[in-house]
Parts: C-alpha cells; structure tokens; sequence
C-alpha cells in the first residue's frame, strides 16, 4: 500500500508461454453502470512503458495472464485503465483476448467519471482455473493527477492507481492493493534519466542516446516509479541497501545521514527492515502537493525535505510506513491509526533518540497546538476510533491527536511493553490487515497489571476532544483543579509544579471529575501552578490556542 504525507523496463521478447492472440471485434464506447464480471485476478502482467516527460506523456504496452477467481467461472472482464481522478488520465489504445470476445474499449462510469472502462464479453463461460492472455496499448490522456505526475524534470506514479490495466473486483472497484500481480517492468527514458521501482532491478541496457532498465516485482509489489535525471548515492545500513536519487543541486549528504539514523533507530524499535532496499527519490516542490509517498521500498520526497533542518521527521515518517501500511495493512474503523499516526509518532521517537528530548516534546507541542487550532470544537473532530480514510480532515487528527495518544500509551505501559507489542504486532500481522481494535486488545492482553487501560482506550479513543484544566487559586493550603471541556470528566494523572511564596515543588495528583480541590504537598498557599509540566497528557495550554469555549 501507498501513502501520501502532507507537510505532509523494455520487454524484447513475450512470455515463451503465451499463445498467439486471436483477433477481437473493438465495439463502439458506451457508458455503463456495474456490469458483471468482477471475479478475476491475474496470474501475471509485463509492462513496457515509454515516458516522454518533456511532453508529460507515458505510454504502455504490457501482456496479462489472467484467470476467474470464482468456482462457476467468469463469461465477463471489466478492465479499469485509468487513475480514479476527476478527470481520467489513461485509455485503452487496443486489447486482444486470447480466447473468442467481443471487446467494449474505454466506456463511462457514473460511479467513477474519472476512469475509463473497457469490458471483454467472451463468447463462451471461462472455467475457473482456465488462463486468457491479453495483449494491450494504453496512453495517458495527460500528466498531471494526485499522486500521477509527469512534468519536467520528474515523473512521479503510484502504483495503486491504476495507471495499467486491472481488472475491477465484485463491487465494480479498483483492487490494486490486492490484486498487484509478479512479472517485469521496462522503463524506456532519455539516456541521462534513471528509473526508480518496487521490485529489483534486473538489468540497464543504453544505446543511442537511450537508456532501459527492467524491473522484476514479485506477488504483492505495487508498480510505483520515479524517473528523472537523476544522480545516484548508495550505502548500506546493516543488511539493507539505502539509494537516494536527486536533481541537480541537491546535497545528499544530510539526507544519507537522516535516512542511518531513522532505519537505525525503527529497526531496533520494530524489528528488522521488512525489504532487502530502500530508495529515496527526489521530485520538485511545484510538480506535486505532497510532502511524502511512501511505497515499500520506494519513498518519494519533495525537494524542500532534502534541505529541512528537520529533515529527519520526514524521512522517518515514510520509512516507518515499511511496518506500519505496508507489511501490516490497514482497515476498518480508525484505519488512519494503524498507518498514519503510528508512522508519525514513530517518526517522533526517532527525533527523540537523535535529537534529544527536547526536540521529541518540541514535536508533540507542535501536534498539539494543529489539533487545538484546527479540529477541537469544530464539526470536524471526532473520536480517533471513528476516522475515516474518505476525509483529509480526519487524516490530520491521526497525526495530531493520534501520535499523542501513543505517547501516552507509551507513557502508560511503559517503552519496554509499548514497542516488544508492536514488533509482535508487526509478526503476526505482516502481509496482512490489521485494526485498531487489533492494537487495543494487544495492550489488554500484554499490559495486564498496568491498569486502567481500558478506560484509557475508550476515553481516548472513542471520545472526541481532550481535556480543558486550569487551576484556581484557593487561600489555604490547597487549589482547585477545574475540567472545562464539554461532557464528563476525564480520569487523569499527571505531575504538577506548585510555586509558593518560599518554595517550588512538583506533586503528581490524580483527577477524576470536573471540580477537584487538592492539597499542596507541603502545606503552602500556591501562587502558581504548571499543570502537567512532563507532556504526559494531551490537553489544553495557553500556548496552543486561545482558551477554548
């Protein structure tokens, strides 16, 4: 699987196996609304793709070696051929079938009007298990999409997209996080550009002026690429070999640095990086409006990253996605707390052991002070458990709210239980989904006499919000602390500092209602008190925001 942070090869020969293509009838294109045949997969599927990125244009010719999924047989295929945007950006030039059809090139979709269709009516029911070869042209209608970007001087594509032909699942859907067949890809570009793929390089060949490089992806691999004119620095950081391509008058030398730093730290976290390579690729601010992509072993960055003085945060944030959305999958309700927040609070950590503690709370302010600006108190905020990946807003929570819940849960239970629960995580759930209801009962069941862990998840979890406290100053020997926010009390414990005429002091005092009066720890009047002085808790300063309603 892919993700997108805000900030954030030439085949010369076909398949030995494949049987000459039989001739099809094209018939004209008509619009259609969820015809059947959506019980296929593909066995196999080989690429050629020639990229023009001066004239932001890509074509592909490719073969696919395809099959019903389903026990009666399919008699219908519905292809997909374009990118799901709100204008479509690739059609069917041709298509051949390797069993008798009649063939419906580039129709409509009221359900999607970004994406062309073409449906394959075989002239008799092939049997489950029965493989039909295809053979097919598309071409990008133009070069500019959300994460489908062809421009000088980069060409940026994500491979869950859609950009070559795949057949649609049952409900007349795109399938490409599961339907991501082996074979090879054949970059053919401009001698001095390089491609950048899932997958190994098989080999590079260049000849007048021209330059080749395929690609061999395995089951499961998305067809994610960047090509460019790019200069190439390698390393190696343990068993894994680290490469980042850059334009022209980038120093890689801080990103060489970054990117040890944070494998370094997230494999002692998780466990050992879960790809034999991890390639950085570099692609201009102005081509996209991204920060960050991360697919597997291939991360895009824009070029502001590569001269942050943060950098790190960045680099982290997609390197950590090689656990967190791409070994282990996401899904269900909350899915933005499975891969984004975790991805961004892992990001934090790594700050934490490289650059100090100072600079990790520095980052969980920063978290704060967005949500506080920017969700809390407005139609937008809803609990973390109830995040939907349909919403940017709800993308941005995870990363604000979401990564100061993990660090209270890490506060909680404690750094040893806290990451030796992910890496079992990331064991057993590798190359499969995973859910936030997965991570809570894991704490449950490993966090077992740290109690309070349930009220902890559904008070943080499945509740909007945070809590509101400030104190209020009493004459005796004690102060009032007062929970403002709307609905119940929060149960929470965390140290204050206490200021008194003589003295400063810091107590650790527990509150679980909307009014408390508590003592001072040593019997003075406070004229000051700093509330949660060690960022254990997500809640309301002064400095993230104006005092909420």
């Amino acid at each position: 699987m892919n993700h997108v942070f805000r900030g954030i090869p030439n085949l010369v020969a076909r398949l030995a196996s494949m049987a000459l293509l039989c001739s099809s009838p094209i018939l004209a294109s008509t619009p259609f609304n969820n015809p059947p045949g959506g019980g296929w997969a593909v066995v196999r599927e080989d690429l050629i793709v020639d990229l023009d990125i001066g004239k932001s244009a890509l074509s592909v010719h490719g073969n696919a070696i395809v099959t019903p999924r389903v026990p009666s047989g399919e008699a219908t295929l519905w292809l997909n051929s374009g990118v799901y945007t709100k204008r479509a950006i690739m059609r069917f030039v041709s298509l051949t079938a390797s069993e008798p059809s009649s063939i419906s090139l580039n129709q409509t979709n009221d359900a999607h009007p970004g994406s062309f269709y073409t449906t394959i009516h075989f002239d008799h029911t092939i049997e489950a298990g029965q493989r039909v070869q295809l053979s097919f042209e598309v071409q990008s209608l133009r070069g500019n999409g959300f994460t489908f970007t062809i421009a000088p001087p980069v060409a940026v594509v994500e491979g869950v997209n859609g950009w070559y032909p795949q057949p649609l699942n049952e409900d007349g859907k795109l399938d490409a996080e599961r339907d991501q067949p082996p074979g090879r890809t054949t970059f053919r570009l401009a001698g001095n550009y390089r491609s950048v793929s899932n997958g190994s390089l098989l080999r590079t060949v260049v000849s007048h002026g021209r330059r080749s490089e395929t690609w061999n992806l395995s089951p499961g691999a998305p067809r994610s690429f960047a090509a460019g004119p790019y200069t190439y620095a390698g390393y190696r950081v343990g068993r894994i070999t680290v490469g980042l391509f850059t334009l022209r008058g980038t120093n890689a030398s801080a990103g060489i640095k970054d990117l040890y730093d944070a494998l370094s730290v997230l494999q002692g976290e998780y466990g050992a990086f879960p790809y034999a390579r991890y390639d950085v690729a570099e692609v201009a601010d102005d081509e996209v409006n991204w920060a960050g992509l991360a697919a597997r072993e291939l991360t895009v960055e824009q070029s502001f990253v590569f001269k942050k003085q943060d950098a790190i945060v960045f680099f982290s944030h997609e390197a950590a996605h090689a656990w967190w959305g791409n070994l282990v999958g996401k899904t269900g309700p909350g899915i933005f707390m499975v891969n984004e927040a975790m991805a961004q609070y892992s990001a934090f950590t790594v700050l934490q052991q490289i650059k100090g503690e100072a600079a990790y709370l520095a980052a969980l302010d920063g978290a704060a002070r967005a949500y506080f600006n920017e969700a809390y108190g407005k139609p937008v905020d809803k609990p973390l458990s109830k995040l939907d990946r349909s919403f940017q807003k709800d993308y941005d929570i995870s990363l604000d709210k979401g990564t100061w819940v993990y660090h209270m849960l890490r506060e909680r239970v404690g750094s040893a239980v806290y990451f030796s629960t992910f890496r079992a995580l990331a064991r057993r759930y590798a190359g499969r989904e995973m859910t936030l209801q997965d991570i809570r009962n894991a704490f449950l069941a490993n966090a077992k006499g740290r109690g309070g862990l349930q009220n902890f998840f559904s008070q943080w979890l499945d509740r909007e919000g945070a809590p509101v406290v400030t104190w209020v100053p009493m004459n005796s020997a004690a102060f009032g602390l007062k929970q403002w926010q709307p609905g119940k009390a929060y149960v929470l414990t965390f140290p204050i500092r206490v200021k008194c005429r003589t003295s400063s002091f810091v107590q650790v005092v527990r509150i679980d209602r909307k009014w408390m009066v508590v003592p001072s720890a040593r019997q003075c009047t406070p004229t000051s008190v700093d509330i949660d002085t060690g960022r254990t808790t997500l809640m309301w300063r002064p400095r993230y925001s104006p005092t909420p309603a």
